[in-house]
């Protein structure tokens, strides 16, 4: 059962009075009680209603403050969707819509961008409305579900296209060999029933590709429909559920609540990578701590802190590691990179793998995900061309209507010195070769004089390594 407005208010419409009363409580206790109320209403906004409404039974709340909340909730989860999917709701519902409703448009959208004017839309009963919020109560672990069978049907149709394809243009070849025969007057009788039987066969191929493509673009469509409403779906962070000190919040207790924050997963793993590095510099403090004392109770004491801090940092690296491939399987198949949800993943992903890595290091990690992002090495060539001539400019990159964003760095001259550098280690590799005298020592020194850091241990990784970088 999914969690929403409808379900809340259905059977009182005169809760949004003592919505409006308790709220308004809370805000003169300070901002402290309404941040309370939000975090709170936050935590639960993607649970079912069933989990909500046992999480708030641990907290011992006033029933008529728990129902406020569970309304709260549904509010901020239906207000996590953007203008375009509720005008795309609304217009899909058609004749639902009572008279008292229609063309509600641009008003009801404005009206929908608080909670408390959702609220009280919903208390009027309307049905259309209420369709308008089961469309937005899709809880983040279906959203996932649902991208994940999107791209499996794509990749399944991408296959049984090429499958088509191999399948025609082996007939085909077959076709001309035998093509061939007829119009020389050499054909059998039985080539020429083959000839005939495999005419038939492709004119039916034509058919099933037709098919297959159009299906395959429709595939496409569903990919990044489903990939994008699952990169925007939002969970609980789990880096929120860790104090400083490195413990996690008893699960169900007050402490627990206030801090289960949701998020989208490229949020999550931002929000993860700070928490990982604040509790490796306590870590990294702590033992340097450890080696000026001599007392062993501190020594062990130490220990201690560490340990939490190691067993909270491999809770959040797997964490992280789970929704770096939600993200990664998500807009592998992706064509619609054009949303903020698919470049604030992207970022987070970039962020994820580059850890630790100095920033030319990192720079150069960007500028590699940006060329195996595109479906040819076309530009990757392109642009290595123009630097080994010295033509490679800024203009060689806006013209194609790339800035320094689209390659993830903060300037294009950062992308110029990565070319330039790779047409110098070619040039490098092309001397090298022509010193190799022939014998084992004579190709390792040749590279490790030329390239130095290119320590190969075998012959042929060698030549390998000069073969790609000549080329």
């Amino acid at each position: 059962m999914s969690l929403s407005i409808a379900g809340a208010l259905s059977n009182d419409a005169n809760n949004i009075n003592t919505f409006t009363s308790k709220l308004e409580v809370l805000k003169n206790l300070g901002s402290a009680g309404a941040d309370s109320f939000n975090n709170i209403s936050n935590s639960l906004s993607n649970l079912s209603a069933d989990a909500a409404v046992e999480r708030l039974n641990k907290l011992k709340l006033n029933p008529d403050l728990s129902k406020d909340i569970l309304n709260n909730a549904s509010n901020a989860k239906i207000l996590n969707a953007t203008t375009e999917e509720v005008a795309g709701s609304m217009s899909n519902l058609g004749s639902s819509c009572s008279e008292g409703f229609s063309g509600i448009g641009n008003a009801l959208m404005g009206l929908m961008q608080t909670p408390l004017g959702l609220a009280t839309v919903v208390a009027g009963g309307t049905m259309a409305i209420f369709a308008v919020i089961d469309h937005f109560t899709t809880s983040y672990s279906e959203a996932l579900e649902n991208a994940q069978t999107a791209a499996q049907n794509y990749t399944n149709t991408k296959s049984d296209l090429s499958a088509l394809n191999n399948e025609y243009q082996t007939n085909l070849e077959r076709i001309q060999q035998l093509q061939t025969l007829k119009n020389s007057g050499t054909i059998s009788s039985s080539e020429n029933a083959e000839l005939t039987d495999l005419l038939a066969q492709n004119d039916a191929l034509e058919t099933q590709i037709n098919a297959k493509e159009k299906l395959l673009e429709i595939d496409q469509q569903d990919v990044n429909k489903t990939a994008k409403e699952s990169l925007e779906k939002a969970d609980v962070s789990l880096a929120g559920l860790y104090d400083e000190d490195g413990k996690k919040y008893e699960k169900g207790s007050k402490a627990y609540d206030m801090h289960s924050n949701s998020m989208t997963d490229a949020d999550a793993i931002q929000a993860s990578i700070s928490k990982v590095d604040e509790f490796q510099d306590k870590i990294d403090s702590l033992r340097e701590k450890q080696q000026n004392t001599k007392s062993q109770s501190k020594f062990k004491e130490y220990q201690e802190d560490i340990d939490q801090y190691q067993s909270a940092i491999n809770d959040l690296e797997k964490d992280m590691g789970t929704r770096a491939t939600n993200i990664s399987s998500n807009i592998l198949n992706m064509t619609d990179k054009s949303s903020m949800a698919y470049k604030d993943a992207q970022k987070a992903l970039n962020d994820y793998n580059t850890r630790g890595m100095n920033e030319e290091e990192k720079s150069s990690k960007s500028i590699e995900t940006f060329l195996n992002s595109r479906p040819t090495d076309t530009l990757n060539s392109y642009f290595s061309d123009l630097a080994k001539a010295g033509k490679l400019t800024k203009e060689s990159f806006t013209d194609l209507g790339l800035d320094a964003d689209s390659f993830g760095v903060d300037n294009l001259s950062t992308v110029i010195d990565y070319f330039n550098d790779l047409a110098n280690a070619a040039d490098d590799a092309a001397d090298s070769v022509g010193k190799v005298d022939g014998s084992f020592s004579g190709i390792s020194e040749a590279f490790q004089t030329e390239n130095a850091g290119d320590a190969y241990e075998e012959t042929g990784n060698y030549l390998q390594k000069a073969k790609e970088l000549f080329d």
